[in-house]
């Protein structure tokens, strides 16, 4: 999941457009694991981030594609899109967004 130059290059894109989550690059373990240091800040966030991600580049590895990063932020809005209609259901917008 992470020695392939085309993964390899969008983990490096992923950490500089989420500059302000991943404060130093992640390492193979936090790659593939999540992150691990529940006194982050943003412990929650990252590993949202990073299972919405490894999740992706499994699907297009079942799909026989090329993961993009173009895909990776598609994949976050189709989430997004849920978790808005579930907290919409449940009348909690305003505690998630």
């Amino acid at each position: 999941m992470i020695e392939c130059e085309a993964i390899a290059d969008l983990w490096r894109r992923i950490e500089r457009e989420f500059s302000n989550i991943f404060e130093e690059p992640l390492s193979n373990t936090e790659k593939e694991l999540g992150c691990v240091e529940k006194e982050d800040e943003y412990f929650i966030s990252k590993n949202l981030l990073l299972l919405i991600v490894r999740r992706y580049i499994y699907q297009c590895n079942i799909d026989g594609t090329n993961p993009t990063y173009a895909g990776v932020i598609s994949y976050l809005r189709m989430h997004e899109r849920i978790e808005y209609e579930i907290a919409s259901r449940s009348d909690s917008v305003e505690k998630h967004f």
